[in-house]
Protein backbone atom coordinates (compact mmCIF):
# COMPACT_ATOMS: atom_id res chain seq x y z
CA UNK A 1 0.00 0.00 0.00
CA UNK A 2 2.67 2.32 0.72
CA UNK A 3 4.17 2.07 -2.70
CA UNK A 4 0.87 2.88 -4.29
CA UNK A 5 0.81 5.69 -1.73
CA UNK A 6 4.17 7.56 -2.57
CA UNK A 7 3.17 7.04 -6.43
CA UNK A 8 0.33 8.93 -6.41
CA UNK A 9 2.42 11.34 -3.90
CA UNK A 10 4.68 11.71 -6.44
CA UNK A 11 1.99 12.24 -9.56
CA UNK A 12 0.51 14.56 -7.80
CA UNK A 13 3.29 16.97 -7.17
CA UNK A 14 4.32 16.57 -10.57
CA UNK A 15 0.97 17.34 -11.45
CA UNK A 16 1.11 20.53 -9.40
CA UNK A 17 4.00 21.38 -10.80
CA UNK A 18 3.06 21.63 -15.36
CA UNK A 19 0.31 23.53 -14.01
CA UNK A 20 2.05 26.27 -12.27
CA UNK A 21 4.15 26.91 -15.10
CA UNK A 22 3.40 29.79 -17.89
CA UNK A 23 3.51 27.56 -20.98
CA UNK A 24 0.85 25.43 -19.68
CA UNK A 25 -1.59 28.10 -18.51
CA UNK A 26 -0.79 29.73 -22.00
CA UNK A 27 -2.12 26.86 -23.89
CA UNK A 28 -4.68 25.94 -22.25
CA UNK A 29 -6.06 29.33 -23.01
CA UNK A 30 -4.47 29.86 -26.38
CA UNK A 31 -5.23 26.25 -27.60
CA UNK A 32 -9.05 26.38 -27.42
CA UNK A 33 -8.95 29.91 -29.37
CA UNK A 34 -6.93 28.95 -32.00
CA UNK A 35 -9.53 25.77 -32.48
CA UNK A 36 -11.82 28.07 -32.65
CA UNK A 37 -9.97 30.53 -34.80
CA UNK A 38 -9.55 27.43 -37.79
CA UNK A 39 -13.23 26.87 -37.67
CA UNK A 40 -14.47 30.85 -38.16
CA UNK A 41 -11.76 31.98 -39.89
CA UNK A 42 -12.33 30.20 -42.97
CA UNK A 43 -15.92 29.92 -43.08
CA UNK A 44 -15.76 33.79 -43.02
CA UNK A 45 -13.72 34.01 -45.50
CA UNK A 46 -15.81 31.58 -47.66
CA UNK A 47 -19.25 33.68 -46.96
CA UNK A 48 -17.46 36.93 -47.93
CA UNK A 49 -16.51 35.50 -51.20
CA UNK A 50 -19.77 34.98 -52.88
CA UNK A 51 -21.15 38.51 -51.86
CA UNK A 52 -21.84 40.43 -55.03
CA UNK A 53 -20.72 37.84 -57.61
CA UNK A 54 -21.53 38.86 -60.99
CA UNK A 55 -23.47 36.47 -62.75
CA UNK A 56 -24.77 36.37 -66.04
CA UNK A 57 -28.46 35.19 -67.16
CA UNK A 58 -29.09 33.54 -70.53
CA UNK A 59 -32.82 33.25 -71.08
CA UNK A 60 -33.55 31.12 -73.69
CA UNK A 61 -37.14 30.52 -72.10
CA UNK A 62 -38.05 34.41 -72.32
CA UNK A 63 -40.00 34.30 -68.75
CA UNK A 64 -37.86 33.36 -66.00
CA UNK A 65 -34.79 35.45 -66.55
CA UNK A 66 -36.24 38.50 -64.69
CA UNK A 67 -37.63 36.22 -61.82
CA UNK A 68 -34.12 34.78 -61.50
CA UNK A 69 -32.62 38.02 -61.46
CA UNK A 70 -34.74 39.47 -58.62
CA UNK A 71 -33.90 36.31 -56.40
CA UNK A 72 -30.35 36.60 -57.07
CA UNK A 73 -30.17 40.31 -56.05
CA UNK A 74 -32.01 39.40 -52.99
CA UNK A 75 -28.76 37.41 -52.27
CA UNK A 76 -26.30 40.23 -53.01
CA UNK A 77 -25.35 38.67 -56.34
CA UNK A 78 -24.94 40.98 -59.32
CA UNK A 79 -27.12 39.86 -62.32
CA UNK A 80 -27.22 40.71 -65.71
CA UNK A 81 -29.88 39.27 -68.48
CA UNK A 82 -27.72 38.78 -71.92
CA UNK A 83 -29.13 38.05 -75.75
CA UNK A 84 -30.48 33.98 -75.57
CA UNK A 85 -28.04 33.87 -78.33
CA UNK A 86 -25.05 34.29 -76.18
CA UNK A 87 -22.73 31.21 -76.69
CA UNK A 88 -21.15 29.18 -74.44
CA UNK A 89 -17.59 29.71 -75.63
CA UNK A 90 -18.21 33.80 -75.09
CA UNK A 91 -19.61 32.88 -71.15
CA UNK A 92 -16.84 31.11 -70.10
CA UNK A 93 -14.19 33.45 -71.90
CA UNK A 94 -15.76 36.25 -69.53
CA UNK A 95 -14.96 34.26 -66.53
CA UNK A 96 -11.46 33.55 -68.21
CA UNK A 97 -11.23 37.23 -68.03
CA UNK A 98 -12.78 38.09 -64.52
CA UNK A 99 -15.42 39.86 -66.04
CA UNK A 100 -18.07 37.38 -64.43
CA UNK A 101 -17.92 34.79 -62.09
CA UNK A 102 -20.26 32.48 -63.50
CA UNK A 103 -23.32 32.13 -65.74
CA UNK A 104 -26.80 30.30 -65.49
CA UNK A 105 -28.67 29.16 -68.44
CA UNK A 106 -32.29 28.65 -68.76
CA UNK A 107 -33.51 26.34 -71.44
CA UNK A 108 -36.35 27.11 -73.36
CA UNK A 109 -38.30 23.89 -71.66
CA UNK A 110 -37.54 24.85 -68.40
CA UNK A 111 -41.00 25.20 -67.26
CA UNK A 112 -41.20 21.63 -68.49
CA UNK A 113 -38.65 20.26 -66.60
CA UNK A 114 -35.55 20.65 -68.39
CA UNK A 115 -32.58 21.64 -65.92
CA UNK A 116 -31.18 25.01 -65.26
CA UNK A 117 -27.37 24.55 -65.44
CA UNK A 118 -25.04 27.25 -63.25
CA UNK A 119 -21.41 27.08 -64.44
CA UNK A 120 -18.71 29.83 -62.64
CA UNK A 121 -15.55 29.49 -61.11
CA UNK A 122 -17.61 29.77 -58.14
CA UNK A 123 -19.55 26.61 -58.07
CA UNK A 124 -18.47 24.11 -56.30
CA UNK A 125 -18.29 26.47 -52.86
CA UNK A 126 -20.68 25.01 -50.21
CA UNK A 127 -22.07 28.68 -50.38
CA UNK A 128 -23.19 29.00 -53.31
CA UNK A 129 -24.66 25.46 -53.42
CA UNK A 130 -26.45 26.45 -50.72
CA UNK A 131 -27.34 30.02 -51.71
CA UNK A 132 -28.61 28.19 -55.14
CA UNK A 133 -30.61 25.20 -53.44
CA UNK A 134 -32.56 27.71 -51.26
CA UNK A 135 -36.51 27.42 -51.34
CA UNK A 136 -36.59 31.27 -52.90
CA UNK A 137 -34.48 29.70 -55.70
CA UNK A 138 -36.02 26.40 -56.28
CA UNK A 139 -40.08 27.65 -55.50
CA UNK A 140 -41.38 25.87 -58.83
CA UNK A 141 -42.02 21.82 -58.41
CA UNK A 142 -40.22 20.36 -60.84
CA UNK A 143 -39.84 17.06 -59.15
CA UNK A 144 -41.99 15.09 -61.13
CA UNK A 145 -39.75 15.69 -64.40
CA UNK A 146 -37.45 12.42 -64.92
CA UNK A 147 -33.85 12.28 -63.92
CA UNK A 148 -31.10 13.71 -66.70
CA UNK A 149 -28.50 11.95 -67.92
CA UNK A 150 -25.72 12.71 -66.25
CA UNK A 151 -23.28 14.78 -68.28
CA UNK A 152 -20.10 17.12 -68.04
CA UNK A 153 -19.63 16.06 -64.35
CA UNK A 154 -22.71 17.99 -63.15
CA UNK A 155 -23.60 17.60 -59.34
CA UNK A 156 -27.46 17.23 -58.47
CA UNK A 157 -28.25 20.24 -55.73
CA UNK A 158 -31.46 21.21 -56.18
CA UNK A 159 -34.94 20.75 -58.36
CA UNK A 160 -34.14 22.58 -60.55
CA UNK A 161 -30.75 24.28 -60.65
CA UNK A 162 -27.08 22.16 -61.47
CA UNK A 163 -23.69 23.58 -60.59
CA UNK A 164 -20.95 23.15 -62.95
CA UNK A 165 -17.39 24.26 -61.04
CA UNK A 166 -15.24 25.74 -63.90
CA UNK A 167 -11.68 25.24 -63.27
CA UNK A 168 -8.95 27.36 -64.30
CA UNK A 169 -7.79 24.41 -66.97
CA UNK A 170 -11.17 24.24 -68.69
CA UNK A 171 -10.49 28.20 -69.74
CA UNK A 172 -7.88 27.01 -71.95
CA UNK A 173 -10.00 24.67 -73.93
CA UNK A 174 -12.58 26.76 -74.92
CA UNK A 175 -11.80 29.39 -77.30
CA UNK A 176 -12.34 33.11 -76.48
CA UNK A 177 -14.79 34.69 -78.68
Amino acid sequence: MSAMRGTFVIARRELLERVKSKWFIAMTILGPVFMVALIVIPALIASKSVIGAKVEIVDHSGVLGDALATELREIRWVPAIVPPDTSYATSVGRIREKEINGFIVIPKDALAGELIIYEGDNASSQVVQLLLEAPALTSRDLSHRPEPEPHHGLSRVSPTIDLVGLSSDIFEDVPAQ
